[in-house]
């Protein structure tokens, strides 16, 4: 590749970067890692979905399911990252953590089904 094909390059890949939605300071954004098939992945999403009330949303209407961890990130003022796991929090607030109320033997029935469908599925 020639000098002036680099340059070219380069210069359109920046313009490229211009039109892309920059971070503002003290904006917050919710990371998610997901799980499937036993790998752990970060769903592609756009920073316009990446609000806590959009994150929950997608929680409670499972267009993201299989939640890990839920990672809050937010750009400070002097352009400091700074981070905390909120996966707890998110979960309960989306009613996704909910406390047992079935029965100890109904659980562990439920328990064996899930194990026997996880054996199925990994023998497939």
């Amino acid at each position: 590749m020639n000098v002036s094909r680099r340059q070219h390059l380069g210069r359109r890949i920046c313009s490229d970067l211009d039109g892309m939605p920059s971070l503002q300071p003290n904006q917050v954004l919710y990371f998610v890692i997901a799980e499937y098939k036993g790998e752990r992945y970060v769903p592609e999403r756009d920073t316009s979905r990446m609000s806590r009330e959009k994150t929950l949303h997608e929680l409670r209407t499972g267009e993201l399911d299989d939640v890990v961890t839920i990672i809050e990130t937010e750009i400070t003022a002097g352009g400091q990252l700074s981070s905390r796991d909120v996966t707890a929090a998110m979960l309960m607030e989306a009613e996704l953590m909910r406390e047992p109320t079935l029965p100890s033997d109904r659980l562990a029935a439920l328990h064996d089904r899930a194990q026997d469908e996880r054996k199925n599925w990994e023998r497939a």
